[in-house]
């Protein structure tokens, strides 16, 4: 089967966009979206019971907000969709409290794991000179190297 794709893309006031994307939810929810766009057309059917993929990205440049929304309805294969939570509002989260203090220690003595090997100790590299001290090294190894 052949791609449909519709786009759209214009400056709006705030209110107008908000009604879209209020338009897209009740569709949503209704299981059915229906999107027009001069003479064409696209509708999209919602098996409720399929997972939907939600991507979200936000950024801000030089004064410039953009907020990037993308639903998909895919198919998942086990294990795949498991995302990291997230929470959508309109105040930033308020700070951490301080982290707690860490539990008292037991009184019954632990049992000591037994010793390891010591590793060997790491040694540095000598860093690679640049620029003119490159040239330098060169041409005292290519001395050398003629020297014998």
């Amino acid at each position: 089967m052949g791609k449909n794709e519709i786009s759209y893309k214009a400056g709006l006031p705030a209110s107008q966009a908000l009604e879209h994307l209020e338009n897209l939810v009740q569709s949503l929810r209704k299981g059915s979206v229906c999107l027009q766009v001069g003479g064409e057309q696209l509708v999209m059917g919602l098996n409720k019971a399929a997972p939907l993929e939600l991507e979200i990205s936000a950024s801000e440049k030089k004064g410039k907000n953009r907020l990037s929304l993308e639903l998909s309805w895919k198919e998942l294969k086990p294990g795949e969709g498991q995302s990291p939570e997230m929470l959508i509002s309109s105040q930033p989260p308020a700070p951490d409290p301080a982290p707690k203090a860490p539990a008292a220690a037991s009184k019954t003595p632990k049992k000591k794991a037994p010793a390891k090997k010591a590793a060997a100790p790491k040694t540095k590299r000598a860093a690679k000179p640049k620029g003119a001290a490159a040239k330098k090294t060169t041409r005292k190894k290519a001395a050398s190297a003629k020297a014998k």
